[in-house]
């Protein structure tokens, strides 16, 4: 691993953790917890959530060098990104409507979706534009 690409995960992880506290507990903390989706919101375990951080951005930087979408920059960022969010939705947002009851599903749904595309897409953009910047691909 180069220091370009540590500077590109780093990104990554810089975004992934901003976009998780912005959007689950500045703008939509309250809504989670009307869903009855989230019971630990008042007493969270945060080394999972800096595990799923830590997990979640490697895997999409590791994804994207090894795949032939880093060769098109903020394009290619932004296929893997959408790939990813189908990926996860159809794991967590999907499984968890399946296995938990949840107040409202429309908005479970919106709001795990919405999540999803603005994650994914930050990092796209992120990741594909700076590793177009500078000039890696292929390399992880």
């Amino acid at each position: 691993m180069t220091k370009q690409h540590l500077v590109i995960w780093a990104l990554a992880l810089v975004i992934t953790i901003f976009i998780s506290i912005f959007w689950h507990v500045i703008l939509f903390e309250q809504a989670y917890l009307n869903l009855g989706v989230y019971t630990r919101m008042d007493s969270p375990i945060y080394g999972f959530g800096l595990v799923a951080w830590l997990m979640e951005s490697t895997a999409f930087v590791v994804i994207y060098f090894r795949s032939s979408w880093s060769s098109e920059g903020i394009s290619g960022g932004l296929k893997l990104a959408m790939l990813m969010a189908i990926f996860t939705a159809a794991a967590s947002v999907m499984g968890s409507a399946a296995k938990v009851q949840i107040n409202d599903l429309t908005q479970w749904f919106l709001l795990s979706g919405g999540f999803l595309a603005a994650h994914f897409g930050m990092l796209g953009l992120a990741v594909g534009w700076l590793n177009r910047k500078l000039g890696m691909e292929y390399e992880l």
